[in-house]
């Protein structure tokens, strides 16, 4: 018998790992921030509607400025 659950907190979350430079010149942060955000929507746009019950979920070592931007982009994109 094969177990399915509705509940997300059952699922395995699809992980989006980022990494990055922590000396960003604060020129370059508009345009990367639209890279990441074009990256995003790629990611959400190819699993959200196969897998739409599975969470998708940002992993990051970065701290700090570089950190902070990559989630609120992210939480911009993906609403989870």
């Amino acid at each position: 018998m094969k177990y399915q659950s509705n509940s997300s907190k059952h699922l395995i979350p699809i992980v989006v790992g980022v990494t990055g430079h922590r000396d960003l010149r604060e020129e370059d942060i508009p345009e990367l921030e639209k890279k990441v955000e074009a990256i995003f929507k790629e990611i959400e746009h190819k699993y959200k509607d196969k897998y739409q019950h599975v969470p998708i979920k940002i992993l990051s070592p970065m701290r700090g400025r570089t950190g902070c931007w990559h989630g609120l982009v992210f939480m911009q994109v993906i609403q989870t």
